[in-house]
């Protein structure tokens, strides 16, 4: 080596060595309170229906186990208990996939390790999702808000999303997404459809109005809510109204 390359390099190392490291940047904070965000950033797993790569928050997962009832291998789906044994399999979430599976298109799914499939999955599915989301509810996560017109409301802090207790309509969407506080858009969900024998112990007895909602204060501590609400609405979607994480 020349004794000019060895300056060089001792040139750049004693550069290096004085060089202060630059303070790291925090992340974006509205993406750590986006629910979506965070959905789209989970790890990328295929969809054995359709045969594409999907984030996996998309997907649901099933794992395989003996069911001594009948013994037969049985698929389960891991919404609530999940278990890290075992070969996963995933499905785009989607109420419509599921009844396809019936009643034998699991089995090219599963790819012949499936012996049984439950008639009575895409029940078993809603059930799942609805007790995911309740599990992640917690009162000092929401706030009073005020309706003031249709699909608009009232807030002192920013929100995730809203969840109605009580509206003069039984047939609202289960979803919508155009809901305003303020300056903001953030979804509506109609919970009665989730929690129908829950919702009359979340409303104050003394509470007289017609329209009671509550809204979802937005945080990081409050991601996984929004994810398994947004979970929930994308099984009850059908191909006709596809989601905009399609």
């Amino acid at each position: 080596m020349s004794n000019n390359t060895c300056s060089r390099i001792n040139h750049l190392v004693s550069h290096f060595q004085h060089v202060k490291p630059t303070r790291k940047r925090n992340p974006n904070p509205s993406l750590q309170f986006s629910p979506y965000a965070k959905m789209l950033a989970s790890p990328l797993r295929q969809c054995k229906y359709h045969r594409k790569m999907f984030p996996s928050a998309l997907l649901l997962r099933f794992g395989l186990g003996r069911d001594d009832r009948i013994d037969k291998i049985s698929a389960s789906p891991e919404i609530i208990s999940i278990s890290n044994q075992g070969s996963k399999y995933y499905v785009h979430l989607r109420k419509k996939i599921l009844q396809e599976l019936q009643p034998n298109g699991f089995r090219s799914v599963f790819r012949g390790s499936c012996q049984h499939f439950d008639k009575d999955m895409e029940h078993r599915v809603e059930h799942d999702l609805a007790i995911s989301a309740f599990q992640h509810l917690l009162s000092n996560h929401t706030v009073d808000i005020q309706h003031v017109k249709d699909r608009e409301w009232q807030s002192n802090e920013p929100l995730q999303c809203i969840l109605v207790w009580r509206h003069p309509s039984s047939s609202l969407p289960f979803c919508e997404l155009d809901h305003r506080v303020g300056d903001q858009l953030v979804p509506s969900y109609d919970v009665r459809q989730l929690w129908p024998d829950k919702i009359t112990s979340m409303i104050d007895a003394n509470d007289t109005r017609d329209i009671v909602a509550v809204g979802v204060k937005r945080s990081s501590a409050t991601v996984k809510l929004a994810m398994a609400l947004w979970r929930c609405n994308q099984y009850y979607q059908q191909p006709s109204s596809e989601s905009i994480l399609r």
